[in-house]
C-alpha cells in the first residue's frame, strides 16, 4: 500500500471537515448493537448461528455484533463467518493426517483496509501458533527511505513467500491475492468501519512519529506531516478496497472467517486449539 506525500490530497482541515462527520457517525455505529433473541438466533440461518456462536455473549446472555459502515445489506458474507475456519475442512485434515484443530493449519493469509488490525492480528497468530510472520510493508512492499519496490519486484517476493511451507501472511497488495490464497489454508478478513480505521492510523501515526513500527521496513520511520494525505488515501479509496477483499474472500477454495470487530478477533484468537 503506498502511502501518499501530504501533497497528494487536501490540507488538513478539508480533510478534518470531511471525515470528522463520518468519524462521529462511525463511533455510533461501533457502539450500536444488535441484542437478538434466541427465536431470533434461530431464525437468521448457517450464517447467523455461526456468528451467535462465533461471538462472547455479554453479562445478559446475548450476542453482540457491531455494524460496519460500508455496506450494512445482509449478505452471505455477512457477520463474522459463513464458513467457520477454526479448523481446516474435512479434506485438508485427511490430507495432513492431523487432528483437525487450528493449531494444524500452516498457512494464514490476512487482509483489509489499511488501520484494520492485519499487522496486529497476524502477530497474535504467529506467537499462538508458533507460524513465521509476513508483513506486506516490510518484507514486499517498502526500501529504506519510503522508496517503493518496483512491482515485479513486489510480486516476486510474494510468490517466494507463498511457496513456503509455513506462514501467517498480512497486507493487501491486491494483484498478489489469487497466489496467497491458493496457498493459504484460511483467509482471516478484517472488514472494519472506515471511521476505527482513520482513528486507528492517526493514534499509530502519532505514537510512532519518528520511529519505525515493527510492521514497517527498516529506514521507514512515522512522518506526521505524512498523515493527511494517507488519511485522503483511505478516504477515496475506502470502496474498492473492500470491493477487492471481498471478491478473494468470495472465491476463497477453503475456509475463510471475516472479523468485523476488535472483540471478533479476540473471540477468534482465544479459540485457537479449543
Amino acid at each position: 500500500m503506498s502511502v501518499l506525500s501530504p501533497s497528494a490530497g487536501p490540507r488538513l482541515p478539508t480533510i478534518r471537515a470531511a471525515i470528522m462527520p463520518q468519524v462521529a457517525l462511525g463511533h455510533l455505529s461501533v457502539l450500536r448493537y444488535k441484542y437478538p433473541t434466541p427465536a431470533r438466533a434461530a431464525s437468521v440461518g448457517s450464517s447467523g448461528r455461526a456468528e451467535m456462536a462465533f461471538l462472547q455473549s455479554d453479562r445478559s446472555g446475548t450476542y453482540k455484533r457491531g455494524r460496519g459502515m460500508d455496506d450494512h445489506r445482509p449478505d452471505q458474507s455477512q457477520g463474522i463467518s459463513d464458513r467457520m475456519a477454526f479448523a481446516p475442512s474435512s479434506d485438508q485434515a485427511a490430507r495432513k493426517g492431523g487432528s483437525g484443530k487450528m493449531t494444524d493449519l500452516r498457512r494464514i493469509m490476512i487482509v483489509g483496509a489499511a488501520g484494520s488490525g492485519k499487522s496486529t492480528l497476524a502477530r497474535m497468530l504467529g506467537q499462538r501458533l508458533g507460524l513465521p510472520v509476513y508483513h506486506m510493508d516490510r518484507d514486499v512492499y517498502w526500501l529504506p527511505g519510503w522508496e517503493e519496490r518496483e512491482t515485479a519486484d513486489r510480486i516476486a517476493r510474494v510468490e517466494k513467500i507463498a511457496a513456503r511451507d509455513a506462514w501467517v501472511f498480512e497486507g493487501s497488495f491486491s494483484q498478489t491475492y489469487g497466489t496467497r490464497a491458493s496457498r493459504a489454508d484460511v483467509l482471516i478478513w478484517l472488514d472494519t468501519p472506515l471511521a476505527l480505521r482513520l482513528l486507528r492510523v492517526v493514534r499509530r501515526q502519532i505514537r510512532h512519529s519518528g520511529q519505525t513500527r515493527p510492521d514497517m521496513a527498516e529506514g521507514c520511520p512515522e512522518k506526521v506531516s505524512m498523515l493527511p494525505g494517507f488519511l485522503w488515501f483511505m478516504w477515496r479509496t475506502a470502496r474498492s478496497s473492500r470491493r477487492k477483499a471481498r471478491a478473494v474472500f468470495k472465491t476463497m477454495p477453503r475456509d475463510r472467517v471475516r472479523l468485523t470487530s476488535a472483540r471478533a478477533v479476540n473471540a477468534y484468537v482465544a479459540r485457537l486449539g479449543a
